[in-house]
């Protein structure tokens, strides 16, 4: 809370149901830091589920916390959980939910990358840092019993001479420039996005140009394509910590075997099977490579600081019904945030498909029984696969009967097909 607000003279009690007064429940299938369960689990009106090691053991849960292990990926995984409303991923990307498919069952997704951007850019500014200082090879020197400090191959490189590329410019791209720019460690900096910008480089421009590549992408397409790779300089580093499917893997090679160096903590596919591909055995068994096995954020301190993250948005939405309050793309829904509750009574929520006629559907039927709204508020995400989902918000005057408020909710969802719906009851503070 804001320093300067007031505390809300009402608090969040729980959902209102067909069986009365029921806690928002929550379920963390890929375990979870102890203090986000502790937050959850004594946030009133809120129950976290323990002892859930597989999603599937929740189909009653309407909010979810996930990391890499659980996949939302097939529409039966979101038809297992048909009460499902909230599904967060704790860390940057989200490529284990099909965004399409959630858009269709009505669930709101997000993912949480404030508390890994530090590391991430870090961890990629420390392997530019280690091929500069020729760390890996001067390593394997000293372990062969070799004092070479006059080898080409162990003399370092002097960064101050170079030009940084930065491929993707969301936050970890600007966290590694601005972090490059604190240590001084380049003589200029090219960035891309596949968004553009008004300092936008052409890709072909920065591959061409750039000594040193960086990728922090968000979402699997192939950016370094056999193509571009073909016009990267021998000599030149690229680091990965955006996801492994950014880099044609054949053509990375191919550069390999040319001059380019290539450092990642991503890779195409994760886990011990991963070696069982021939081009990726090559790869990590190439001179010009060297990696860490996608651990930049896995450190105690970042993991906490997710938990607290998706904790925090959980939080938000099951007691007030904000979503996504940082604006972050690509997901179901954008920012929705009506606001606190002030007095006691219920407010409401419903996903719908975005058409035209839900919400005018929604208010006639909350007028048609003589329910007055308070506030209203709708909004509708981007466009997935075809389908584009909404949700719809309002406040009900503090007259309202519980009852009412849940036979009304059962007509609403009928009339406009919801595919979600929640009544969230507010009682006064015991001390207001």
């Amino acid at each position: 809370m804001n320093p300067t607000e007031t505390p809300s003279p009402v608090h969040y009690v729980g959902d209102l149901t067909e069986d009365g007064i029921q806690p928002f429940r929550v379920a963390a299938p890929d375990g979870f830091d102890a203090d986000a369960v502790t937050a959850i689990a004594t946030t009133p009106g809120m129950e976290f589920q323990a002892g859930i090691k597989n999603a599937a053991d929740a189909p009653d849960a309407q909010g979810m916390l996930i990391r890499s292990a659980t996949k939302f990926k097939d529409a039966a995984a979101f038809e297992r959980h048909q009460m499902l409303l909230y599904l967060i991923r704790s860390g940057v990307g989200y490529d284990n939910i099909d965004v399409t498919l959630a858009s269709r069952a009505g669930v709101a997704t997000l993912n949480t990358p404030g508390a890994s951007t530090t590391p991430v850019a870090r961890r990629t500014l420390t392997l530019v840092s280690a091929w500069a200082a020729r760390i890996v090879p001067g390593t394997d020197s000293l372990r062969a019993g070799k004092w070479e400090k006059k080898n080409p191959q162990v003399e370092p490189i002097d960064l101050t001479e170079k030009t940084l590329g930065i491929v993707g410019y969301g936050r970890i791209g600007k966290e590694t420039q601005r972090l490059a720019k604190a240590q001084e460690l380049f003589k200029g900096v090219l960035h891309y996005d596949v968004l553009g910008g008004n300092s936008n480089t052409p890709i072909e421009e920065l591959v061409a140009k750039a000594d040193v590549m960086t990728l922090s992408a968000g979402g699997k397409d192939e950016i370094l394509t056999p193509e571009l790779l073909k016009n990267v300089k021998p000599g030149t580093l690229i680091v990965n910590t955006g996801r492994g499917g950014n880099i044609n893997k054949e053509a990375i090679l191919a550069a390999m075997d040319r001059g380019v160096h290539f450092a990642t903590d991503v890779f195409w596919e994760e886990g011990p099977k991963m070696f069982d591909d021939p081009v990726t055995a090559q790869i990590v068994a190439h001179p010009n490579f060297f990696g860490t096995p996608h651990t930049a954020a896995s450190d105690e301190v970042t993991q906490r600081q997710l938990g607290t993250e998706g904790s925090t948005r959980m939080i938000e939405f099951a007691t007030q019904g904000i979503v996504n309050p940082h604006d972050i793309p690509g997901h179901t829904l954008g920012r929705f945030d009506l606001g606190r509750r002030e007095a006691p009574g219920v407010r409401g929520i419903v996903t719908h498909q975005s058409v035209p006629g839900k919400l005018e559907a929604i208010s006639g039927a909350l007028h048609g029984k003589g329910m007055n709204i308070v506030r209203v508020q709708n909004a509708e995400g981007g466009i997935n696969g075809g389908h584009r989902l909404a949700m719809t918000q309002f406040d009900l005057d503090h007259t309202v009967e519980p009852e009412q408020a849940v036979a009304v909710m059962r007509d609403i969802a009928r009339q406009v097909e919801a595919y979600r719906t929640r009544l969230l009851l507010f009682a006064k503070e015991s001390n207001a």
